[in-house]
């Protein structure tokens, strides 16, 4: 059993980790994504643990926001690569906002896309699941 910090444990190190209960709040996922990649050995590169959390705390936010809540989270380490699972309850897809007034929001999709290599989304009558990759160094 690879435990890479109390509360997600992997068979493997590259298998699917969820969480033991679905985070109530971005930055408990945001935690769970740092304690994860810091806990390495070695740790992670520091820019590659910024961008997992920042796409974390993003993701998860949209779910709480816009999505009618979390229903799963999960993060994995795979060879080189970090991986986040968010579902959430609505099955619109994410899309950028059209900007009209500065600072307004609506840049956190861009941004999502912008930091990870892989980017998918998969809805269900039940609602959506994105799913991100980022490499480790």
């Amino acid at each position: 059993m690879y435990e890479a910090f109390p509360g997600i444990r992997l068979p493997h190190p590259s298998a699917h980790a969820p969480a033991e209960r679905v985070p109530l709040r971005a930055d408990e996922a945001r935690a769970l994504t740092h304690r994860l990649l810091m806990g390495l050995d070695p740790p992670a590169n520091v820019g590659a643990v910024s961008d997992a959390v920042l796409v974390t705390h993003e993701l998860v936010t949209n779910a709480l926001r816009h999505g009618g809540g979390l229903a799963s989270f999960s993060v994995a380490v795979e060879p080189g690569m970090v991986r986040v699972w968010v579902s959430d309850h609505s099955t619109a897809l994410p899309a950028a906002r059209p900007r009209t007034e500065p600072g307004e929001g609506g840049y956190g999709w861009l941004m999502v896309c912008a930091l990870t290599h892989t980017c998918g989304v998969t809805v269900s009558s039940r609602g959506k699941t994105i799913v991100v990759g980022m490499p480790l160094r």
